[in-house]
């Protein structure tokens, strides 16, 4: 019997796994905006796809954004530092979202949190969240299993979690 037949006969199992991989993903999106958050200026690391160039614009921006070398160049660098950020640390990882994920988070910050059919708008940008290794070439969903290993790799970039920092903008940059 095939997944999806096991799935279409266990419609408990299908929810539950379902629910596991929201949680997931809520996990994943936590660690990645809750462990230390934007600077307290309110500014974010990017990285310009056209230039290779890390580039420093405010965290309200949604990737891709519209650069001089390309009008969706811009997406969000993930840079991490071993022990302290101040070395500048490195771009480890980019993320932007697909057009649906970008049109979500729009719509969820001028105060709208579920679609019009009621599916919360977080489930909607989890699943259209897109995640890149800085060397690749290749975007995944960042809740996938290529897409954990992205961003585990990023947390075991100096050895350990615990030892890994990421980083923000100093207020001069």
């Amino acid at each position: 019997m095939a997944l999806r037949d096991k799935l279409n006969a266990n419609p408990g199992i299908a929810a539950a796994a379902a629910l596991l991989g929201i949680i997931f993903t809520a996990v994943v999106l936590w660690w990645w905006y809750g462990t230390g958050g934007t600077s307290s200026e309110g500014r974010a690391y990017y990285y310009d796809l056209g230039t290779n160039a890390r580039f420093v614009a405010p965290a309200t921006a949604i990737p891709p954004i519209e650069r001089a070398s390309g009008p969706e160049n811009g997406v969000e660098a993930a840079v991490f530092a071993c022990g302290d950020c101040g070395s500048g640390g490195k771009v480890l990882y980019l993320t932007r979202y697909t057009p649906e994920g970008k049109q979500a988070a729009a719509l969820m910050a001028q105060g709208k949190y579920d679609t019009d059919d009621g599916r919360p708008m977080g489930e909607v940008l989890s699943e259209n969240l897109q995640i890149r290794d800085i060397d690749g070439t290749t975007w995944v969903a960042a809740g996938s299993p290529a897409g954990v290993n992205i961003i585990n790799k990023a947390q075991r970039s100096c050895g350990s979690v615990e030892q890994t920092v990421r980083c923000y903008p100093a207020a001069d940059e």
